[in-house]
């Protein structure tokens, strides 16, 4: 298993979540390296053997994102078994685990409508009233931030897996959730979908239901769409998707599909 990082460069990051951290690529080889995964940094600098010697792999990557000809069912698999032997790997210390706790800051520091504000903390409460309890002690080690944004792919189907930034102990099928909230909610690729969880399959057994930890990630998206460019489509798909997410949380009708938010 591979984890790549795009840059060697060091420095702080100022995130919109108002959190400065590493860098993602420093910030990625430091957290594989920390659980014992090879780590190829920088990407661009890493060479393959051809038939015509060696030959850097950067222009050899596709970007497996949702706007691309199609995610194909082998980097959709492979995306599946890649994050299923992530949550294998130790994830240290019991800890506790607040998805919540940026939302106050995420909405102090927007400058969307005051009364989609108001309604996006009203809607994130009522998510979480909703979310059970969680045991830290079944926390396993994820991605944290998986999406198809995240994801590399070469043509020969190989994954790449990036930007390990918010990597760290997560409830177990939180990684599925994140991508069933991207890749099925918001892209309608149910087949892709599938196909991640066949390829989780192969290595490990699905976790129970991460449905409710879907709602926890939309919720999360959502409000985070808050920290953006306040556009007149972007406010509208925040407050359909508020009004989405209310009622999953309410009578735990989960949306055929969410808004987009670009």
């Amino acid at each position: 298993m591979v984890f790549a990082t795009a840059t060697r460069v060091a420095k702080m990051a100022r995130h919109p979540d108002g959190r400065s951290r590493l860098a993602n690529g420093l910030q990625t080889a430091l957290s594989a390296r920390a659980h014992g995964v090879q780590v190829v940094t920088p990407l661009v600098d890493h060479l393959i053997e051809t038939d015509d010697g060696p030959v850097s792999l950067w222009p050899r990557i596709t970007h497996v994102g949702l706007n691309s000809p199609g995610l194909s069912t082998i980097c959709a698999q492979g995306i599946g078994t890649a994050l299923a032997l992530l949550s294998q790997l130790d994830p240290g210390p019991p800890s506790a685990w607040d998805p919540f706790a940026r939302v106050p800051h995420r909405l102090a520091t927007s400058t969307a409508p005051r009364e989609l504000r108001e309604r996006a903390g009203s809607v994130a409460a009522a998510v979480a009233a909703a979310t059970p309890a969680l045991d830290p002690a079944e926390f396993v080690f994820a991605h944290g931030d998986i999406s198809t944004g995240n994801v590399l792919g070469t043509p020969d189907h190989r994954v790449w897996l990036i930007d390990l930034d918010s990597a760290g102990r997560r409830p177990r099928g939180w990684d599925l959730a994140c991508l069933d909230v991207d890749l099925r909610l918001e892209a309608g690729n149910d087949e892709a979908m599938a196909a991640v969880r066949e390829g989780w399959r192969s290595e490990s057994e699905l976790p129970v239901s991460p449905c409710g930890l879907a709602l926890v990630k939309a919720t999360m998206a959502t409000t985070f769409a808050l920290t953006l460019d306040p556009t007149p489509d972007r406010c509208k798909a925040i407050d359909a998707r508020l009004s989405a997410v209310l009622i999953w949380a309410q009578d735990g009708t989960a949306p055929a599909r969410l808004a987009t938010l670009d």
